[in-house]
């Protein structure tokens, strides 16, 4: 296994983003588009959303996953 390489320099938060770009971003007002040359008008695209609090529909389907394993445990004990 190689080493890293040392690095001396380190990066702010503004030496990635403007204000303005930061504002944005919170805003939800970024989008990615990925291309491949296999899709060049894009493989892989989505707006950016960084809000922290999943979606009702989402915590529904982790509630039903939980459920789906106990209940296989519980199956899985009583068939021993």
């Amino acid at each position: 296994m190689l080493p890293a390489p040392r690095v001396d320099n380190t990066l702010s938060k503004a030496d990635l983003v403007s204000e303005k770009q930061e504002s944005q971003l919170l805003s939800g007002l970024w989008y990615i588009n990925i291309h491949t040359e296999a899709n060049p008008p894009g493989e892989i695209r989505g707006q950016v959303n960084i809000n922290t609090i999943p979606e009702p529909f989402t915590l529904g389907l982790l509630g039903m996953a939980g459920v789906t394993f106990l209940g296989y445990q519980l199956r899985k004990k009583r068939l021993g």
